[in-house]
């Protein structure tokens, strides 16, 4: 599944959210999202029959789902998250939903399939002013000593022996969770916000679901509820970096930037894999005329994310302030290849044509 933290990338934080549909008028929360239609139950039990042992049904299920003529041939879509229903009608599945469709349907079928989230997984991508931070997870089975991934064929590269059991309710709240980011991402703060408060009441333990919330608070414009929030998800879990990243964006935004660069630092002696937590302690070091850091900061990033435009014009920013147009402009050319459109790169040109001007 994608599981998504949204972030504030305007500070150089994160939050954790998706793209994909905003919540409808009226809906009703919460939601079951792995229960399948009569139609599909039909369609289900023509496919595999009952005589097939567990391991079997298992197979064809997933035979089925992706090769079948009459089926619906899912293929990945990253950003969506759909219920199992709407992952079959549609065949468009992120890892959550194709998880939710075959635990749905083995269990359809008699077989005990669950849910199973990699927590040590996590790829970082931007999106506009958004940081996404996107975990895993999956559906598994256990034969006899041995534990089956029931997995989509194509999908991010993972250590499976990182992963670990969870619960119907876990799993239903990710997906609620999901779905309140990615309406967030809409820019539906009410719907978003009524989304995330069921995903932290079918699992007050979850603080993927605490930090959505809380992301949704900020921009609500109560940042003291967004702070409790942030503070729950990092006493539920000390190790849960976005909760400090975004906790670190609030202190920022009201000033402190002491209190953000203590949080930032945090994740950087936990050898943090977010390239973006160097872009923000480079930004902060940037403002405070550090510019040795600022650039040792931006070159860590980049090196997890060689050809991230934000970082190429970060450097070219540093480059600039130290004197040196000509090494700044080699960096805005790099950022030009990498996103001519990136409005970082597009600052950086300007700088860079004022400073030219006034060399004349």
């Amino acid at each position: 599944m994608e599981l998504l933290w949204i972030a504030l990338a305007a500070l150089g934080i994160a939050l954790v959210a998706a793209t994909g549909a905003a919540a409808s008028e009226g809906l009703a929360l919460p939601v079951d999202p792995d229960v399948l239609n009569a139609e599909t139950v039909s369609w289900l039990r023509d496919k595999v029959p009952d005589e097939a042992g567990q391991f079997s049904k298992l197979s064809r299920i997933l035979e089925a789902l992706q090769r079948d003529p009459d089926g619906p041939r899912v293929r990945y879509q990253e950003g969506y998250t759909g219920t199992a229903q709407e992952a079959f009608d549609t065949g468009q599945v992120n890892c959550l939903s194709f998880s939710q469709l075959v635990v749905a349907m083995a269990r359809e079928l008699g077989v005990e399939a669950f849910y199973m989230d990699i927590r040590k997984f996590q790829r970082y991508t931007k999106e506009g002013d958004l940081i996404i931070v996107a975990g895993h997870t999956t559906a598994g089975f256990d034969k006899g000593p041995e534990r089956v991934i029931l997995e989509f064929s194509v999908g991010p590269q993972v250590n499976y022996r990182e992963a670990v059991r969870i619960s119907d309710a876990t799993a239903r709240a990710y997906y609620h969770s999901n779905r309140g980011a990615e309406t967030l991402q809409a820019g539906d703060l009410d719907g978003a916000a009524e989304w995330l408060q069921a995903a932290v009441e079918l699992d007050p333990g979850l603080p993927d679901a605490w930090v959505n919330l809380g992301v949704a608070l900020r921009r609500q414009g109560e940042p003291r509820k967004a702070e409790e929030v942030y503070r729950r998800a990092i006493a539920l879990d000390s190790e849960f970096f976005p909760a400090y990243q975004n906790l670190a964006a609030l202190f920022r935004l009201r000033g402190d930037t002491d209190g953000a660069t203590r949080l930032l630092e945090i994740l950087e002696r936990q050898r943090t894999r977010n390239p973006f937590v160097y872009l923000a302690l480079g930004d902060l070091s940037l403002e405070q005329g550090n510019l040795e850091d600022a650039g040792r900061f931006f070159k860590r990033g980049r090196r997890l994310r060689r050809r991230d435009p934000d970082l190429l014009a970060a450097l070219g920013e540093v480059a600039l302030a130290a004197g040196g147009l000509a090494e700044a402009r080699r960096w805005l050319s790099r950022g030009r290849r990498a996103s001519p459109e990136n409005a970082r790169v597009q600052r950086l040109a300007n700088a860079i044509e004022r400073a030219s001007e006034g060399s004349l």
